[in-house]
């Protein structure tokens, strides 16, 4: 059974799953490495910022 962690992207803040195998491999090569959704995300570099106002969104709407 392929095993999946939940993540955040650190460019736009939003929730995706990864295989635990692939977050494995790429903490062996760089364990303070930024983690990225998408390709447009990871040219788009990290973003503080974003990250928080996603959060931010998120918390509102879990609170309606």
């Amino acid at each position: 059974m392929l095993r999946e962690m939940e993540l955040t992207c650190q460019s736009c803040g939003r929730k995706f799953k990864m295989p635990q195998f692939e977050i494995d491999e790429m903490w062996e090569r760089n364990i303070s490495s930024p983690v990225f959704c998408c390709t447009k995300c990871a040219l788009r570099g990290w973003n503080p910022q974003a990250v928080w106002l996603a959060r931010m969104r998120r918390a509102q709407n879990e609170d309606k």
